[in-house]
């Protein structure tokens, strides 16, 4: 039996090439995933209403955090041949089809204030729910976006809309299938507003109840994915 001595110079020669190639394999990794439109969001992480009232701790009535507003996943996907972008959020259990049944709150009182009431009973009509796709061209994590497709429970049905910087559109193709969300938005109300030329930007976003017109914003967010990019 031959028996093959590496020297000491040798053996660090060959470390340090090991470490390259799994440097590299780990860059190559990260890279293909960076080019990814599907953002993955750790399961059990939203907030409950009352808790999302400017993030205070549970009060009365307490509440808890709803696995539908629980941001598993988001995607988004261009299709060329219909010239619409298709934006889709798995979340971490069903969306029920009258949301008018759940307990629902809301924020109460002046701009920025934390207390959150109970709305239904009596007015299942003031239930609110909502799942965001927020979409700019500079990375901005949230806050004002250019254009946001929204599907949301309001009014006692869910509705398709589209918020602008300044104003909003609706639209009506968009589904609610268990514990996944979609809406198909044109191609062209997209990139009227977004310059898509490099990628663009996305963050998923759900809400407990109304935002707080005047306030913060951050009021009434149950869950928001990570700020990804997405080529295109």
């Amino acid at each position: 039996m031959t028996t093959h001595v590496v020297s000491k110079n040798k053996l660090t020669l060959l470390l340090m090439g090991l470490a390259v190639a799994i440097g590299m394999s780990a860059w190559l990794t990260i890279a293909a995933s960076g080019a990814s439109d599907v953002t993955q969001d750790p399961k059990g992480d939203a907030l409950s209403a009352t808790e999302s009232a400017n993030k205070v701790a549970p009060g009365t009535p307490a509440d808890v955090a709803r696995d539908y507003l629980d941001i598993k996943s988001i995607k988004v996907t261009k299709q060329n041949g219909n010239d619409r972008y298709v934006f889709s959020m798995t979340v971490a259990g069903p969306v029920p089809q009258d949301l008018g049944t759940e307990n629902c709150y809301h924020r109460t009182g002046p701009a920025f204030d934390t207390t959150t009431i109970l709305v239904n009973p009596p007015d299942a009509g003031a239930c609110f729910f909502a799942w965001n796709w927020d979409l700019d061209d500079d990375g901005t994590p949230f806050g004002v976006n250019q254009i946001s497709p929204t599907v949301r429970w309001i009014n006692g049905g869910f509705q398709g809309i589209a918020f602008l910087n300044g104003g909003a559109f609706t639209f009506d193709d968009f589904s609610v299938n268990g514990a996944h969300i979609t809406a198909s938005v044109d191609a062209s109300e997209i990139e009227s507003r977004v310059d898509v030329s490099d990628g663009f930007y996305v963050q998923g976003v759900t809400r407990n109840h109304r935002i707080d017109f005047g306030g913060d914003p951050a009021v009434g967010v149950a869950d928001t994915s990570d700020v990804s990019q997405v080529s295109n």
